[in-house]
């Protein structure tokens, strides 16, 4: 019953990161910040960390309507506390201006804390990552 759980947990977590690289890649800002709870916290390298989906929206506005972005995930690791849970890997992408130009690429790591919600459904609480380089146009 218990492995059971876990399972379908694992399932739910992987669904929201497919559902964090959809909306992104969509540009649809208020569908991401939906996968947040609402005191979530995001890391980004060379930024102060924001506080709260107000100061993500702000913080990721530009990236969201200046760019078309293809992000891939790809997790070394998901653990299961239970109702937080881990996560960490890779990531690269491709960011592409809308009014035309040549992509940016690049790549990093990740370790995000996800938390599960009183109706079962999984949450990003602290999002943390950085690329391993500058990003490179294309």
């Amino acid at each position: 019953m218990v492995a059971e759980a876990v399972q379908t947990d694992v399932v739910l977590i992987k669904e929201l990161m497919r559902d964090y690289v959809k909306t992104i890649k969509d540009g649809d800002m208020e569908g991401w910040l939906s996968l947040w709870v609402p005191e979530g916290k995001q890391m980004a390298a060379g930024a102060p960390a924001r506080m709260g989906r107000e100061a993500i929206r702000e913080g990721n506005r530009p990236l969201l309507e200046l760019f078309t972005t293809v992000l891939r995930i790809h997790p070394d690791e998901l653990r299961i506390l239970g109702d937080h849970a881990y996560t960490h890997g890779n990531y690269d992408y491709a960011m592409t201006p809308k009014e035309g130009g040549e992509a940016i690429t690049g790549s990093g790591k990740f370790l995000t804390i996800l938390q599960k919600q009183e109706d079962g459904e999984w949450k990003f609480a602290i999002d943390c990552f950085n690329d391993n380089a500058p990003p490179e146009a294309l």
